[in-house]
């Protein structure tokens, strides 16, 4: 009994200020009703009581992780209902997503009366998605059994493992983790939310991994390459908070890919070709953005895996950690590496060169073997003098001793 007057307490004590604010204003508004087309339209209708005539409702949007405001106006369709209409084509907003949004409502006396903030998750309500949930993970999936949705959440722990071996992240808060059927369908979620991304791909502000898995005797190894990527940019982000965006593109889709628990077979060979073809990007190309056509993509993502894992077997996981802190205190691109490695970025893309393609085998042994040459003229040079000159002597006295 005592139990349930404490509760009964302390809800009138959480409502008295709303309460109070809508007895001064006289206006009261209602838990708005939300229906949806993803990517399409989206419709609020609530109900607004007021003492004093309405003239106009607006509405404001703020789709979570994102610094726009959506805004949308309508007058009351009726002396006590309001409906707003927002085009979610010409205002995209990415799936899985939170939308926090409140009303300002505008009295004919000139008064203005701001609601309560309500909130509504905003996912792709084309397909009827089931979830399982294992500690840290959720699967959401539309197509396939259980048993599929388990070895998701399997991998997600196995790729997390292999993250925690490059670096220091503790046990992840809530991830998210969509799986398509298809590419045909992420690609239709993707072009309505407004991105451009082809492949799987992570918000890592939102917690949320997007993948297309489709059935097939691939599925498992796509599982074991798409997962653990998209989750160590999660990882990245939960590790670093918003410096996350200061990683430079080749270190972040590198340490991406190095923890692909099935690598991508075709990168060694897109690097042999470009190597001989003499079309390798510059890493520090790499540092903002990858280029746009399909190949250069491919080439970008197969040198930033090469590069990032020739630092760390150079370097280690301290110089992974140097790397990460040094971008998490702002530092650019090659200054970044400079401090952290203690050598400019072109020194080390030489390196890399030379290691991983043999480059210049002849120079570099030459270059190393170089004091020794020095040491070694310097020894032979004078009796090599002394020898000269005692021929010319002997040529010289027989040349006499003949006269």
């Amino acid at each position: 009994m005592r139990g349930q007057l404490t509760i009964t307490i302390l809800v009138i004590l959480l409502l008295i200020p709303t309460l109070t604010v809508q007895a001064e204003s006289g206006v009261q508004v209602t838990q708005p009703e939300i229906n949806y087309t993803f990517g399409e339209h989206l419709l609020l209708e609530t109900q607004i009581q007021a003492e004093t005539p309405i003239s106009q409702v607006k509405l404001y949007l703020k789709p979570e992780g994102e610094t726009n405001t959506i805004t949308a106006s309508a007058p009351m369709t009726t002396p006590d209902r309001v409906i707003h209409e927002v085009n979610l084509i010409e205002n995209p907003i990415r799936a899985f997503s939170i939308i926090s949004y409140y009303y300002e409502v505008y009295l004919e006396n000139g008064s203005t009366f701001t609601s309560p903030t309500f909130t509504f998750f905003y996912d792709d309500n084309h397909f009827e998605w089931q979830m399982r949930e294992s500690g840290a993970f959720r699967v959401h999936w539309y197509q396939g059994d259980v048993e599929f949705a388990q070895t998701v959440l399997d991998i997600a722990y196995e790729g997390l493992l292999k993250i925690q071996s490059y670096i220091p992240v503790p046990q992840p808060d809530q991830v998210d983790i969509y799986v398509y059927a298809s590419a045909m369908d992420m690609q239709s979620t993707i072009l309505l939310s407004g991105q451009s991304w082809v492949a799987g791909h992570a918000d890592p502000d939102l917690s949320v991994i997007v993948v297309s898995l489709p059935p097939g005797p691939a599925q498992v190894y796509e599982t074991k390459r798409q997962i653990p990527h998209e989750l160590m940019h999660v990882m990245l982000y939960q590790r670093l908070g918003p410096a996350y965006t200061n990683l430079p593109k080749w270190l972040n889709e590198g340490l991406a890919s190095i923890t692909e628990l099935f690598p991508n077979p075709d990168y060694h060979m897109l690097l042999e070709n470009a190597y001989e073809m003499e079309t390798l990007i510059s890493i520090d190309e790499l540092c903002q953005t990858f280029p746009v056509d399909a190949s250069s993509i491919q080439l970008s993502y197969a040198e930033s895996t090469s590069f990032t894992r020739f630092l760390h077997q150079q370097y280690g996981n301290q110089g992974i950690e140097g790397l990460l802190s040094q971008y998490a205190n702002g530092l650019g691109c090659e200054r970044g590496v400079e401090v952290a490695l203690d050598k400019p970025l072109s020194k080390l893309e030489q390196d890399w060169r030379r290691v991983t393609f043999n480059e210049h085998s002849f120079s570099a042994a030459l270059e190393t073997l170089s004091p020794w040459f020095l040491l070694c003229t310097l020894v032979l040079f004078t009796p090599t003098v002394l020898i000269i000159r005692g021929l010319r002597k002997k040529g010289t006295r027989g040349a006499t001793s003949n006269d």
